[in-house]
């Protein structure tokens, strides 16, 4: 008898605990300082590009190893491999989350890689667990 309303309190509480640490995330990313400011330049196209991409999280431990793509107008790329491969890093770099080591990002025909815009980053091609057609071209890192 007791049981039923102790078991009610019981899941309340943690739902609010849960809410609770869900909004303090979210008002924690409000507090992150910005890490690069947007820059001026605008691509002249949509192409992707990268090379020679190279990306290290400690000194002398490559994670990608001279990455070549391009990626035309339409085409899809499925990014596959087993955990900590590099996929998720490729993403980023391509994204402009990331820097490359060595080599460069290039969206559009732009001469100058590494554009910051807000249209590259809305148009970002960086999405993880996303759905890929069956026409994708696959590459592992």
């Amino acid at each position: 008898m007791i049981w039923g309303p102790f078991d009610m309190l019981v899941a309340t509480v943690d739902r609010v605990q849960v809410g609770i640490a869900s909004t303090a995330r979210l008002l924690g990313i409000s507090t992150v300082p910005r890490d690069r400011d947007e820059g001026q330049e605008r691509p002249d196209g949509v192409a992707l590009s990268g090379r020679d991409l190279r990306y290290a999280y400690r000194e002398g431990h490559d994670v990608l190893h001279g990455i070549d793509l391009e990626l035309r107008t339409g085409e899809r790329l499925a990014i596959v491999g087993p955990s900590g491969s590099g996929k998720s890093t490729l993403g980023r770099l391509l994204a402009g989350i990331h820097g490359p080591r060595t080599g460069s990002v290039q969206v559009g025909e732009s001469s100058s890689p590494g554009c910051r815009c807000r249209c590259c980053a809305a148009r970002s091609p960086w999405s993880p667990r996303s759905t890929t057609s069956s026409s994708a071209r696959s590459a592992t890192t």
